[in-house]
């Protein structure tokens, strides 16, 4: 979909990281048909975020600190992009520990960076390896999927006569939003859920 182009930036150590990223991948493509670049930044660099109308940034957690390279892709300059940001922990994953975790991970690294206006965040659980071995593992690739689905709501802009089809067709439910959290401004569907 020209113009509408989606990234997908991330930093991974354990695997937990990517492993959600490319489930959003996933999601976007077969779901809502958008294109979507998968780039892994220890591995690449983004060099050129003009063709992109979407992002979603992805970092791990260790030792209490996102990764390096996610909180320095923060540092672009996201004017004009919707802009969804998400972390993979071990503790977002543990029960009980969710909402500590986003708000420690999630809402206190984006607090730092004050022109990212986040359209979608969310905590996923981790993975915690040493020496190669797996010690925990809390990661849940329904929620992954489920970002996905949200994310979309809020980066895919529709035409009117798209909406009514999809009005007809949508199930909400699954899209875990109702009909009364949507909203048309011009030609965009906004969803406050």
């Amino acid at each position: 979909m020209e113009g509408n182009k989606t990234l997908i930036a991330y930093e991974t150590k354990g695997g937990a990281t990517e492993e959600a990223a490319r489930k959003i991948a996933e999601v976007l493509r077969s779901k809502y048909q958008l294109e979507v670049d998968l780039v892994d930044l220890k591995v690449q660099k983004v060099a050129d975020l003009s063709q992109y109308r979407n992002l979603v940034i992805g970092g791990g957690v260790r030792g209490g600190r996102v990764y390096s390279k996610a909180l320095k892709f923060l540092k672009n300059d996201f004017n004009g992009k919707r802009v969804a940001f998400f972390v993979s922990s071990s503790w977002a994953g543990t029960p009980g520990s969710h909402d500590e975790a986003k708000a420690k991970f999630v809402e206190n690294t984006l607090a730092k960076y004050p022109n990212i206006n986040a359209v979608s965040t969310e905590a996923f659980g981790g993975r915690i390896r040493i020496l190669r071995k797996t010690m925990v593992d809390n990661t849940d690739l329904a929620k992954v999927r489920g970002l996905g689905r949200r994310a979309w709501t809020k980066i895919q802009p529709i035409n009117t006569s798209a909406l009514r089809q999809m009005l007809y067709f949508v199930p909400f439910a699954a899209l875990n939003i109702s009909k009364s959290s949507l909203t048309l401004k011009s030609t965009e569907l906004h969803c406050t859920t």
